[in-house]
């Protein structure tokens, strides 16, 4: 996973969650976390999280897994 790959898959996906980052590019969602809290430090990357599957509109833990985070690329 190269640094200008994955700027270019954000950027044309708009928002996407980092489960789907790291199984697009076959790495670990800490891997794609930690680079997207780096670039979200330097005002590249927008981190949100979504709403929990259950249907509350924050997760509370109720979930078995917590949500992914989503990213969207500012520039």
């Amino acid at each position: 996973m190269g640094l200008l790959e994955l700027k270019q898959y954000l950027q044309g996906r708009g928002t996407v969650d980092t489960g789907q980052v790291a199984l697009h590019f076959g790495v670990e969602t800490s891997a794609v976390q930690q680079l997207a809290e780096d670039w979200a430090a330097r005002g590249r990357l927008q981190l949100m999280q979504p709403a929990a599957r259950c249907g509350a509109k924050r997760c509370s833990g109720c979930c078995t897994s917590p949500p992914a985070t989503l990213l969207r690329w500012l520039e």
